[in-house]
């Protein structure tokens, strides 16, 4: 009796641990913006040996906040598989600012590609309000460095 007791108790309590230490939301896919969030799922990769893209709504101008935290999402199409890609890295006016975390990997549609998406939380501290462009580059085993996509951030005070 006391064991069916105590069960919900500990239920609750381990309920309550993973809601305060945020963790359901580590295991959440990268939240999308709404003009890619029905197609994320089909996007194909181009026939080209690689290609990507950061996912933002239909216009290339994106909105933050200096001092706050940015949430960049995008993909990576591979289609040769003697390409090797080390890293992926997130550039604000051609400066390092992180490099991506790959969150997925799975078959294109097309089955002749492999995709991956990618994300990053970047805190932007130290940037100046104005027009900034953001870059995702693809970083090589073989040491070429090959661009992805651009965005335009409009960083507000």
């Amino acid at each position: 009796m006391l064991k069916n007791a105590a069960l919900p108790l500990i239920m609750y309590a381990v309920l309550g641990a993973l809601l305060f230490l945020n963790l359901p939301s580590r295991f959440r896919s990268p939240q999308l913006a709404p003009s890619d969030a029905g197609n994320a799922g089909v996007v194909t990769v181009p026939d080209q040996p690689l290609s990507g893209g950061i996912y933002a709504p239909s216009v290339n101008r994106l909105m933050a906040q200096t001092g706050t935290h940015f949430r960049v999402d995008g993909w990576l199409g591979i289609r040769d598989s003697q390409l090797v890609v080390r890293r992926v890295v997130l550039m604000m006016d051609d400066k390092p600012l992180a490099d991506a975390q790959l969150l997925m990997v799975r078959a294109d549609p097309s089955g002749k590609a492999v995709r991956c998406e990618w994300g990053n939380q970047l805190l932007l501290t130290g940037i100046e309000p104005g027009d900034h462009r953001l870059q995702a580059v693809a970083f090589l085993q073989d040491g070429r460095r090959i661009p992805l996509d651009e965005k335009i951030v409009m960083v507000l005070d």
